[in-house]
């Protein structure tokens, strides 16, 4: 069963992504729903996994409960960010107060970062880091502060092979600092 749940838990965490990156209502609820799928599977893992006890092997955190544990703030920064709620007492009771039970252990609770902190990181990195669009692709993000200069690159790609083509956008300020 731990493989089913490492499994599981690859699979699905990367279409956390997909739900503040999806544009408009219909598209956000399509990924917001996918999401959700997956949190279902999870909440039945840990219900067939830790048998009634505390956590995924039982009374006491095992490497499940960290591998999962480690993305608890990434859970909750995306709550925060896109504004609702992924981790729900009624829908995910068993996820819900593992999570709880998780985040107050004393092995851990000094080391998950708050969520105003993640927040405030978030809200850093978005403003220092370049801005890079996606060119070719129907997925491409604009957020740039009027770029001066713009260049071309191609990077490798696991998708079938062809090299992604990036437009990375360089403000007059960080120009000045490289």
């Amino acid at each position: 069963m731990d493989r089913n749940v490492s499994y599981l838990i690859v699979q699905w965490l990367p279409t956390l992504g997909g739900i503040w990156k999806a544009e408009g209502e219909e598209a956000k609820a399509a990924a917001l729903e996918q999401f959700m799928e997956g949190m279902m599977l999870l909440e039945d893992a840990f219900v067939k996994c830790g048998k009634g006890k505390d956590f995924f092997g039982g009374d006491t955190i095992g490497y499940l409960d960290i591998a999962l544990g480690s993305f608890l703030g990434s859970l909750r920064l995306n709550e925060k960010m896109a504004n609702i709620i992924l981790l729900d007492e009624t829908k995910t009771p068993g996820l819900f107060g593992w999570a709880e039970r998780f985040g107050s252990n004393p092995a851990v609770k000094d080391v998950i970062p708050q969520i105003e902190k993640l927040v405030d990181n978030y809200n850093q990195e978005q403003a220092k880091t370049p801005r890079v669009i996606q060119a070719k692709s129907n997925k491409s993000v604009v957020a740039s502060k009027k770029p001066i200069k713009k260049s071309r690159e191609s990077v490798p790609s696991k998708a079938k092979g062809k090299p992604i083509e990036l437009i990375k956008e360089t403000t007059a300020k960080e120009e000045r600092q490289d």
